[in-house]
């Protein structure tokens, strides 16, 4: 939880009905999240087998070194054989780049990830590379709202909707529903 300011966890707080945090409970507060964040994303993932990976960052804008910076934030969703899907990371990086990929993928193998069949994420260049690397054997798929996201920049405004469902056809329903 480095980075999360008072403010922040303050504005957490009273949305749970808290109030009149200090400074030592808001320290407190952070103590036992970070505990609990750690463990999270320590925890074994052997005797679960996942089949797919879904993979996307978001960027964060955190503090560090007592400045703003923007953090890239990997998300990793595995779909087990049930189809049930897990959150099996949630990682910062300074950026998205092929050793910053390679970091996790060793952690998730070390945490007891076998080789998943498909992977699916965008097709950034250093994480794709990274994913042939890390999981051979393994197929890649880019995926479906990114591509799509990525034609809609270049269509007119104007023509977004038609196009939207056009390209949602030739992809098999996904669209509005999608999130695009």
């Amino acid at each position: 939880m480095q980075g999360v300011s008072t403010r922040k966890m303050e504005k957490l707080a009273h949305s749970l009905g808290i109030e009149n945090l200090s400074r030592s409970q808001v320290s407190e507060m952070t103590k036992g999240l970070n505990e609990q964040v750690e463990k999270f994303r320590n925890r074994s993932l052997a005797g679960t087998v996942y089949p797919v990976l879904w993979m996307d960052a978001l960027y964060e804008e955190v503090r560090v070194d007592g400045r703003i910076v923007s953090m890239a934030v990997l998300i990793v969703c595995g779909v087990d054989g049930n189809r049930h899907r897990d959150i099996i990371a949630v990682e910062p990086m300074t950026e998205e780049s092929k050793s910053s990929h390679g970091v996790l993928f060793q952690n998730l193998k070390d945490r007891g990830l076998s080789t998943p069949r498909l992977i699916i994420s965008d097709a950034h260049s250093g994480l794709v590379s990274e994913i042939r690397e890390s999981f051979p054997g393994a197929s890649w798929q880019r995926c479906k709202v990114h591509f799509m996201r990525n034609i809609l920049v270049y269509v007119p405004e104007s023509l977004c909707r038609g196009t939207k469902g056009n390209l949602a056809g030739a992809h098999g329903g996904a669209g509005e529903k999608a999130g695009i």
